[in-house]
């Protein structure tokens, strides 16, 4: 009867070990953005990629544009000279205005890193597209004749 007991506390403790293990990674993989709540989307280019590719955010919950910066802070983790150049913008037919954005670095573009953030009512809605979050390589500033 003592190892019947024993075999069902033992079970009980795996049971939990395992419960507790899945819970940490599950909080381990949440979001960085400070206000996880208003993410309710994520995705990834690859696992290389420190910042998602798409976010979508609750649209009872969502972060005003002026937000922007210290969303994307999140993620570069207070990296320095990271910035975004407002590129165009426009409104479609529903009247949700969507900016599109160049990153820099030092105040010079990044090539291939675009952000598009989709707004209503000057609240971000979504965002798309390819953003570093590491220091590029150096390279040499070349002008193009345009």
């Amino acid at each position: 009867m003592v190892n019947f007991i024993d075999q069902l506390f033992s079970k009980f403790l795996m049971k939990l070990f395992y419960s507790l293990l899945a819970m940490v990674f599950l909080c381990q993989s949440y979001s960085s953005y400070a206000e996880d709540s208003k993410i309710i989307e994520t995705h990834y280019f690859s696992e290389d990629f420190k910042i998602p590719n798409y976010i979508a955010f609750d649209p009872n919950d969502m972060p005003r544009l002026n937000e922007l910066d210290q969303i994307l802070n999140a993620y570069w983790k207070g990296k320095e000279g990271f910035n975004l150049r407002l590129k165009d913008q426009f409104e479609d037919q529903a009247g949700e205005v969507h900016y599109k954005y160049v990153q820099t670095y030092n105040g010079n573009d990044i090539e291939f890193a675009e952000w598009i953030v989709h707004t209503k009512h000057e609240s971000i809605k979504s965002m798309n597209g390819k953003l570093i979050h590491n220091y590029p390589e150096a390279s040499e500033i070349a002008l193009s004749e345009s």
